[in-house]
């Protein structure tokens, strides 16, 4: 009998020590915010970024980076006596955006003509099946031109785009064609052209640029 109650003592003793440990582990964790050591993690929430795609891949690899751009101006009549010819030097830092899904590039200028600044983001439509791009410029009166489309023409990207602006006589309809040429690690050549209301398409500007 003795020898019942005395285990019956044990056991009733670790019971109680095993409640009261976990008794103080609830009010610790209830005075400092975090669960025992012993208690279950939560699962980590799921990561929701977005995969960069290869079209956006590709392009990063030719263009983010800070540029020193060499510019040249050809004069176009058409569009008044301020398109004259000229030369300008510039810087250019292209990043990476969100995910790394667009490219964002902040440019700026100095010249005779006084300074320039534009900001600019190319992305890729899947959709479309093509890159898009907005540029904002401090010339523009309207802020900024969308709705330019760039597709790979050999080893060439090639943005096109049309906008309506005044000139000398009036409104005129301007075809651009905006061209990545020359692409290398640390160099590549920037080219505009643009045909006026139909015209022949002609040289407006060559960008050269180099890390």
């Amino acid at each position: 009998m003795r020898m019942r109650i005395s285990w019956f003592l044990v056991i009733l003793g670790l019971s109680l020590g095993v409640a009261l440990a976990q008794e103080k582990a609830t009010k610790a964790a209830d005075k400092t915010g975090k669960a025992p050591a012993a208690a279950a993690k939560k699962a980590a929430p799921p990561d929701m970024t977005a995969k960069q795609s290869p079209e956006m891949a590709k392009l990063a690899k030719m263009l983010v980076g800070t540029w020193a751009v060499d510019e040249k101006f050809e004069a176009v009549p058409e569009m008044g006596p301020e398109a004259q010819a000229g030369t300008a030097k510039g810087t250019d830092v292209v990043k990476a955006g969100p995910a790394g899904n667009s490219l964002i590039g902040d440019f700026k200028a100095s010249s005779s003509m006084g300074a320039f600044t534009n900001h600019g983001v190319i992305w890729w439509d899947a959709k479309a099946g093509a890159y898009r791009s907005v540029s904002c410029d401090s010339e523009n009166p309207g802020g900024c031109d969308a709705g330019a489309t760039g597709k790979w023409e050999g080893n060439d990207l090639v943005f096109t785009r049309n906008v309506e602006m005044m000139g000398p006589k009036g409104k005129m309809t301007i075809e651009i064609r905006e061209v990545f040429s020359e692409l290398k690690p640390a160099s590549f050549t920037f080219q505009m052209d643009s045909s006026i209301d139909g015209g022949p398409m002609k040289r407006m500007m060559t960008f050269k640029y180099k890390k």
